[in-house]
C-alpha cells in the first residue's frame, strides 16, 4: 500500500476523531457557561436558590435538635446572603453558664468564634459559602449572658 491510499484510508477515522473532539469541546464549552449561568444565579439570588431552601428545610424539620449536652440548634434563615444558624446555649454538667460574667462572655465567644472558624474553613457546604462570598452568621443565646454573635466569611479562613 502506498502513501497515498494509506492516507486515504486514515483520513475518514481522523475526520471522524476531529468531530467528535470539537464536540467534546463545545460540550464542555457549553457546560462550563452553564456552570457559570448557574453560578451568577446563585450569587443573585442565594436565598431564594433550591439549594439553599433545601438546606433550611432539612435543618428546620428537625429543630429544635440538640447537639451536645449543652447546644441546641433553635434553627436556620438566610437573609441578605448570610446564612444564619441559631442556636441556644444551656448549662451542663461539664459548663455552668450562670457562673459567667461579662469578661467570660468574651472568652467563650472567643472559643466559639475558634471552633466555628475550623468547622467553616473546612466543611464542604461552607466552602460554596466562601467561593459565592458570602457570610455565615451563627447566633447563640446563653441563659443569663447577652447574645453572641459570630460571622464568619472567605476572609475568616485567612485570619
Amino acid at each position: 500500500m502506498d502513501a497515498q491510499s494509506l492516507s486515504a484510508r486514515l483520513n475518514k477515522p481522523i475526520k471522524i476523531l476531529l468531530v467528535l473532539f470539537g464536540i467534546g469541546i463545545l460540550a464542555n464549552v457549553a457546560m462550563e457557561f452553564y456552570a457559570e449561568k448557574k453560578r451568577g444565579e446563585l450569587e443573585r439570588n442565594f436565598c431564594e436558590s433550591k439549594q439553599v431552601r433545601d438546606a433550611l428545610a432539612r435543618i428546620n424539620e428537625g429543630a429544635p435538635r440538640r447537639i451536645d449536652d449543652a447546644t441546641t440548634l433553635k434553627g436556620a434563615a438566610c437573609e441578605e446572603g448570610s446564612f444564619i444558624y441559631d442556636y441556644a446555649l444551656n448549662s451542663s454538667s461539664n459548663l455552668d453558664l450562670s457562673a459567667l460574667d461579662a469578661g467570660d462572655a468574651e472568652i467563650l465567644k472567643e472559643m466559639l468564634f475558634a471552633k466555628a472558624k475550623a468547622g467553616f474553613c473546612s466543611a464542604e457546604f461552607s466552602q460554596r459559602l466562601r467561593e459565592l462570598g458570602k457570610t455565615m452568621v451563627l447566633n447563640y443565646e446563653i441563659e443569663g449572658l447577652p447574645p453572641i454573635q459570630l460571622k464568619l466569611d472567605k476572609n475568616s479562613c485567612e485570619r
